[in-house]
């Protein structure tokens, strides 16, 4: 998978997150904003959940960050 940047609404604005693929961690995807990691994902088949969050990222946000990465990973797949 090639790095992933997707914008998503955060309050009134949006933020653009970049996700790294790690196939070094037992965390799988790293989540950065604005270059520094706030959010790690651990993958078990068709799950996601989070490994890290030192971003303190709301569930909400997660979820679309889910969300974009699992699309992104079924085209890639294609």
């Amino acid at each position: 998978m090639k790095d992933l940047s997707t914008k998503i609404i955060v309050g009134n604005s949006e933020e653009l997150f970049t996700v790294k693929e790690n196939k070094e961690s037992l965390c799988k995807f790293e989540v950065y904003l604005n270059g520094v990691l706030v959010l790690s994902f651990e993958s078990e088949g068709p799950f996601m959940r989070p490994c890290t969050n030192p971003g303190k990222i709301d569930d909400k946000i997660i979820y679309k960050i889910i969300a974009e990465l699992k699309s992104n990973i079924k085209q890639d797949r294609l």
